[in-house]
């Protein structure tokens, strides 16, 4: 999809990640209370504004500093995953 920007997404910093790996973001996570829903459901809020799903890696940057480690990946939208039908 076109439409959608590249997630952007500080993380702790590991060497987990590849470029070109796909990664699975849920924004639930990240909304007070769970306000977001879960992307992958048709009734929710993310999957309504077409937040989360699986991404492709395409940059992976990491930082080091004394007593701090950090990865920043890069990434642009490829799927909401499975979809769960509404019930």
């Amino acid at each position: 999809v076109s439409g959608k920007p590249p997630l952007m997404v500080d993380l702790f910093g590991n060497d987990l990640n590849t470029l070109g790996g796909i990664i699975y973001f849920n924004p639930d996570s990240l909304s007070p209370l769970g306000l977001l829903g879960d992307p992958q459901d048709q009734s929710s809020l993310s999957y309504l504004l077409g937040f989360g799903g699986l991404h492709l890696i395409t940059l992976i940057d990491h930082s080091m500093t004394p007593g701090d480690y950090t990865t920043t990946v890069k990434a642009r939208f490829v799927s909401r995953g499975f979809v769960k039908a509404n019930s």
